[in-house]
């Protein structure tokens, strides 16, 4: 995720993942960069809903309670998904991996396909349409029926917005000569 996140741009950014299962070790990576603000939206598709107990865990790792969390995610299941997905769109492009996606370092061979360009690109566009479609048809509100607890060790607050920093300075790359 690190290696390819920077090259949609700057935020805001939106994750579209397509995994069959979620794991603990996704959501706690995911969750981090959602808290860091390197996330705006959080597209998942997996082959099962989530469970109410996995929405409030990735909740705790973002930072915020499951109502805030519901702004910035989007559902979908589809039980026949046998490959993987891993999208960043951002304001410089579209950076798309597909194959199997894995939680951990696992050694062997597994053959992926890349794809960087700009997002409305005759390139992007034919592989994430596709994908847009099948998610759109299997959307689902998991918030609905769950109950907006929100956890013991989680201040109740939304989460953080996505403004940058003052702070933060706009890097400026130009070089003089002398």
């Amino acid at each position: 995720m690190k290696a390819v996140m920077l090259m949609s741009g700057d935020r805001p950014r939106t994750l579209t993942l397509s995994v069959p299962v979620f794991t603990d070790t996704m959501m706690r990576v995911v969750g981090r960069f959602m808290r860091q603000d390197w996330i705006k939206t959080l597209r998942l598709m997996t082959t099962e809903a989530l469970a109410p107990e996995n929405l409030q865990k990735l909740s705790g790792y973002v930072g915020c309670d499951t109502t805030a969390l519901a702004e910035r995610l989007e559902l979908a299941a589809d039980a026949r998904m046998a490959d993987g997905m891993m999208s960043f769109s951002g304001p410089e492009g579209t950076v798309i991996i597909q194959g199997i996606i894995y939680d951990i370092v696992t050694p062997g061979l597994t053959l992926y396909v890349g794809l960087f360009g700009r997002t409305d690109g005759a390139g992007v566009r034919s592989i994430m349409d596709t994908w847009n479609a099948n998610f759109k048809a299997r959307r689902y509100e998991s918030f609905r029926h769950l109950k907006m607890s929100k956890s013991r060790n989680i201040k109740p607050s939304k989460c953080r917005n996505l403004e940058i920093p003052k702070s933060r300075k706009k890097r400026n790359n130009d070089t003089k000569s002398i």
